[in-house]
């Protein structure tokens, strides 16, 4: 959890965009970007925002993070059979790997208490556990949380770090909706590589073209 309003956010967008007294960009839709941009920075940074939570193991190998979750990151414990025992550390081998060592870990017998967590390259929602579970252990995980729209006068959820990345995504949608101004265009798009390098994605300048367009 940062510090930083989003109010502060905006108040520094606004002094960029030269509208602080929001003539030509409403507060209301600062803030509406702002929000976006929190969403699309957990979707790029997935420990941007994390919760550790205790969640009963279903029958098997193959795991679901809760609903409202966007990524498994980790696994931490065991948490005993009814949420709340502390148990056993987890470890967390490479899926690949684990195959190799233990070409039939996915038939093992089931168990209530978990040994090794893995999980597929490129599924976000879904991680494995080895020995399969019994369906009664409980383990603690560690996925990245949908971010909650927030209120002008609230404190970002995620670290103060972030705040730059934050008002580059602002001032890039803010820019995008002008198109009557060729140079609000390249603004945008200036602004939205920025957001973009600073998340470590990696978008074509085309699809960045596209994106500012669209506004």
């Amino acid at each position: 959890m940062g510090t930083i309003t989003a109010q502060e956010i905006i108040d520094r967008a606004e002094i960029i965009l030269v509208d602080v007294g929001n003539d030509r960009w409403e507060e209301a839709d600062l803030l509406g970007w702002l929000n976006m941009g929190l969403r699309e920075l957990v979707r790029f940074i997935p420990t941007a925002l994390t919760v550790t939570e205790a969640v009963n193991l279903a029958a098997g190998v193959k795991q679901t993070i809760p609903t409202g979750r966007i990524e498994f990151i980790g696994a931490t414990m065991n948490m005993g059979t009814d949420g709340s025992t502390p148990g056993a550390i987890i470890n967390f081998m490479d899926f690949k790997e684990l195959g190799f060592v233990k070409p039939s870990w996915p038939t093992e017998t089931q168990a209530a208490i978990t040994e090794i967590v893995t999980k597929k390259d490129g599924d976000r929602a879904s991680y494995y556990v080895s020995p399969p579970s019994d369906g009664t252990g409980y383990i603690e995980i560690i996925c990245s949380d949908t971010p909650t729209e927030i209120a002008i006068g609230q404190v970002i959820p995620v670290d103060d770090i972030y705040e730059a990345i934050l008002m580059d995504y602002v001032l890039f949608r803010s820019f995008s909706i002008d198109q009557v101004h060729p140079v609000y265009k390249s603004l945008a798009l200036d602004y939205f590589k920025k957001f973009t390098e600073s998340v470590g994605a990696k978008i074509s300048t085309e699809e960045a073209s596209n994106t500012a367009s669209r506004g």
